[in-house]
């Protein structure tokens, strides 16, 4: 009886520990989601994308035939795809 009661006190004393690695193993899943969302909206619309990561402060422009051909080569959507996958988040 004293081994269960013991282990009913470890339970409830590691609870927090537990319930605190369980939401960083979420909020990763969550994180992961959205950058995976992110990508499948890119490969859907990748001129948008082209857009977000111009930096326009330095003058760069979007090239749109450039764009246009890129959007429609499917090399350059795999490549977001994979980039993705990999967990390198940006290409």
């Amino acid at each position: 009886m004293a081994d269960v009661v013991q282990q009913m006190l470890d339970l409830v004393e590691n609870q927090g520990r537990l319930i605190e690695q369980s939401n960083a193993v979420v909020t990763a899943q969550m994180e992961e989601l959205s950058r995976l969302r992110a990508a499948l909206r890119e490969i859907l619309d990748p001129i948008s994308g082209m857009r977000a990561r111009m930096n326009v402060a330095d003058g760069e422009a979007l090239n749109g035939p450039m764009a246009i051909g890129l959007s429609n080569n499917p090399n350059y959507l795999k490549e977001i795809a994979r980039a993705a996958l990999s967990n390198k988040g940006d290409r």
